[in-house]
């Protein structure tokens, strides 16, 4: 049996192409990906005309899978990564769901004026009624962020399935 990471979710080609599809990227855009894994949202990113890949990734191992297929990882935590302050034109993500508030968070640091961040999450948030998880859906009207749930079963025919409800959240800077 394979040993995965904790809380490590391969994002499904179809799911990643969908997410890629949800803004609409220049060759000139400086693109994010915040938790890169093993490629699969940077393959679709590239597939859609990304050029200008910014990607982080913390898992060692995954970092040698990344720059085996030519992907650049800038650091290793794109969480304590500095400087990274109105830097993207796009950031298109799928985080640790364990930490996917911090992850949009920073991402919305990150974001130049008009430019758009798109993130894969769990429902956690609109399932509980922790304050953290009050203050994010308050942010999230704050922001004009749009919500959407997507179909059950993301993630079930994955090479790490699971049955996690998931969204897809949209944002414009």
């Amino acid at each position: 049996m394979k040993h995965f990471p904790f809380d490590y979710f391969p994002t499904p080609t179809w799911v990643s192409s969908f997410l890629v599809k949800q803004v609409n990227i220049k060759p000139s855009d400086v693109i994010i990906e915040s938790s890169a894994g093993t490629g699969e949202l940077i393959n679709s990113i590239k597939q859609a005309g990304g050029k200008n890949i910014l990607s982080f990734e913390i898992v060692p191992q995954f970092q040698v899978t990344l720059a085996q297929q030519g992907i650049l990882v800038v650091s290793d935590n794109f969480l304590t990564y500095p400087n990274l302050s109105s830097s993207a034109n796009v950031i298109i993500q799928n985080p640790p769901f364990s930490l996917q508030l911090s992850f949009i968070y920073k991402a919305y640091q990150c974001l130049k004026k008009d430019g758009q961040l798109v993130s894969l999450m769990s429902n956690t948030p609109w399932r509980f009624n922790r304050p953290s998880y009050q203050r994010f859906k308050g942010w999230c009207e704050r922001v004009n962020a749009k919500v959407v749930e997507l179909p059950y079963g993301l993630f079930l025919n994955s090479t790490r399935p699971t049955s996690v409800n998931c969204y897809c959240l949209k944002i414009i800077k």
